[in-house]
């Protein structure tokens, strides 16, 4: 039978200078498949029936991300609860037949979503193939502001094209930054993959 392992949610009240925090989580959330564990009322699971349909899966943030992705008709997404993936979530990836990931974590000002994004896309180079990573972060900040703004989700974010090339030399740029130390601690680890993308650009360029 189903359990309630956890809780989440938002205080709608919250302002950026608030004393008290925007998310309050009960439960250990590096153990939760939300919402793709969640069933209707007929007892089938829309959100895994979505992802299983069209092999593809969208990584995002929050639940609020998910509200704003269910209202738009993307089901096929999965909330990691924060800025990583846990290694329940990445074993559930490894047990679809996925043919895209979307690593979509917010477009905020301070960067702090692209580098989440960055570290999520090295780390799920360990499972899968490249050519099944994609980083597409929201037109906006989150996709919350993008569905309060009416934006079409298809037509502005799904559909709008990825130069692969031009989104792995930027990767490589940032990881070989300074900021690079805090996406990937592992110095070895680190190079390891900057080498990797190398190689990729450059068998690209042949």
């Amino acid at each position: 039978p189903s359990q309630i392992i956890g809780f989440t949610g938002r205080h709608l009240r919250w302002k950026s200078e608030s004393e008290f925090p925007k998310w309050k989580h009960v439960g250990r959330k590096s153990n939760w498949l939300y919402p793709i564990c969640i069933s209707n009322d007929t007892g089938s699971l829309p959100f895994l029936e979505c992802t299983q349909e069209r092999h593809e899966i969208i990584i995002v943030e929050s639940i609020g991300d998910s509200l704003a992705l269910t209202e738009n008709k993307f089901l096929n997404h999965l909330v990691v609860g924060g800025l990583d993936l846990s290694s329940k979530q990445i074993s559930f990836l490894l047990s679809q037949e996925l043919d895209q990931i979307i690593i979509a974590t917010n477009n905020d000002q301070s960067n702090v979503g692209l580098h989440a994004a960055i570290k999520i896309f090295i780390k799920l180079l360990n499972y899968f193939d490249i050519s099944k990573l994609r980083i597409n972060l929201p037109t906006d900040n989150d996709f919350g502001e993008m569905h309060e703004k009416g934006v079409n989700f298809k037509e502005k974010w799904y559909q709008k094209p990825v130069d692969k090339e031009k989104q792995i030399s930027k990767i490589l740029s940032i990881l070989n930054s300074k900021e690079g130390a805090s996406i990937v601690k592992n110095k070895t680890e680190r190079k390891k993959k900057i080498n990797f993308l190398k190689n990729f650009i450059e068998e690209t360029n042949v």
